[in-house]
């Protein structure tokens, strides 16, 4: 980009044009040494500026993928490749995961056909698969008269996943009551799951149809197949989307803090041999995907990933499992929203037996925060009727580490 002047360029401009006009009024040896040396310091300094990016090539290294909240770290290497030393320039770049607009960094005086890599760390505000395109060197004159911009096109892609916080326990409490080996894999038990688990003597009150006849006629003795209990927790993982209970804040929100409980249950649950439903709503359509929970760790880690508020009721999508939970399953339902409807259909799993943990994130305690005020605001009211079930309250202030182990928290 060709050259210009920068606000005290400007000024100095203005005075370099009157020192001329007056030498060109006055004739003497005074002001034409005046309006020379004004002159030449203005041609030189443009001349300095209008090089000052000249052979300077970037180029991205390998990103790593970043964390919500966290710091991300963004490689560049700059090479010059000119025979002489360059000043100091400013980098900047729009990064669409961070607040500010724009982000700048120094690139260090450079050697004679010299490079430096800059590891320019950022803190990410936002999740996502993000795009970076272009990449501004912003140069000039040792005077500051001019300034010289060059935008380079640097195409480079980074996923920002959901923070993550480490759980100190999650209440599923080993519901099918089954123990596990030294690598932490499920032992068998008997029960009346599907797999063959071995043959006893008949006892009272066995039934007829497990009976192996061939066996008893050899043994002179009813003999009785027995077959391996279910022996693998089954947890439900439901996300509340609702668009409309979002809080105002757009970074720290009551949304974005049910992402990352989300996330962080899937990260404590991937270590422990249990089968995990994930049911949200993206897209506009619902979203489920079931499997062992470490299999499908990356699936959901995705999905909270690109998710984002959108409308529909949050009903729908535990009326997707209602009739398909067996008793005993722990059903985790995260949710913004409150409603008659609602507090039945979760009194309806209770009453078959299921293990339920309501986490409930109102707007009310998710105020839009500004910098450098105290955070101030008052929780809503308790309007829970006697024999109601009563939600866990998640509000800006809650540690999540310890969410699990409090009656209330708050």
């Amino acid at each position: 980009m060709f050259p210009r002047p920068t606000p005290g360029g400007l000024l100095f401009l203005i005075i370099t044009a009157v020192s001329v006009g007056v030498a060109l009024m006055n004739v003497g040896l005074i002001t034409a040494l005046t309006a020379s040396v004004f002159c030449a310091v203005t041609i030189s300094s443009f001349l300095m500026s209008f090089f000052s990016t000249a052979g300077i090539s970037l180029r991205r290294e390998n990103m790593p993928d970043g964390k919500s909240m966290e710091k991300v770290v963004l490689p560049l290497v700059i090479t010059n490749h000119l025979p002489w030393f360059r000043q100091s320039l400013i980098l900047t770049e729009q990064i669409p995961f961070v607040t500010e607009k724009v982000t700048a960094w120094e690139i260090p005086s450079l050697p004679p056909k010299g490079s430096v890599t800059l590891q320019r760390e950022t803190v990410s505000c936002r999740r996502g698969h993000f795009c970076l395109r272009k990449i501004r060197i912003s140069g000039g004159d040792p005077c500051g008269i001019f300034k010289t911009v060059k935008v380079f096109k640097c195409p480079g892609e980074i996923s920002i996943v959901p923070k993550t916080v480490l759980l100190s326990s999650f209440p599923y409490a080993c519901t099918s009551g089954h123990s596990v080996n030294r690598e932490g894999r499920s032992l068998g038990h008997v029960g009346q799951g599907n797999d063959f688990f071995g043959i006893r003597p008949y006892r009272a009150g066995d039934e007829m149809r497990f009976v192996h006849w061939r066996l008893s006629a050899s043994k002179n003795q009813l003999m009785v197949r027995e077959f391996e209990a279910a022996a693998v927790d089954k947890i439900v993982l439901i996300l509340d989307t609702t668009l409309a209970a979002v809080g105002n804040d757009p970074v720290e929100n009551n949304f974005e803090k049910l992402i990352t409980l989300a996330a962080s249950v899937t990260e404590y649950l991937s270590s422990r041999y249990c089968h995990l439903t994930f049911i949200t709503r993206h897209d506009g359509e619902i979203f489920q995907t079931s499997g062992d929970a470490a299999g499908i760790r990356t699936k959901i880690q995705e999905i909270l990933t690109e998710i984002v508020p959108s409308k529909g009721q949050v009903e729908t999508l535990i009326g997707e499992i209602l009739e398909t939970l067996s008793p005993g399953t722990v059903v985790c339902f995260l949710g913004m929203t409150d409603s008659v409807k609602l507090r039945q259909m979760l009194s309806l799993l209770e009453d078959q037996q299921i293990v339920l943990q309501w986490i409930h994130a109102p707007k009310d305690c998710f105020p839009y925060i500004i910098d450098d005020e105290e955070l101030v605001f008052c929780l809503p009211q308790e309007t829970r009727k006697t024999g109601e079930i009563k939600p866990l309250l998640l509000t800006c202030q809650t540690d999540l580490e310890g969410i699990f182990n409090d009656e209330e928290a708050v």
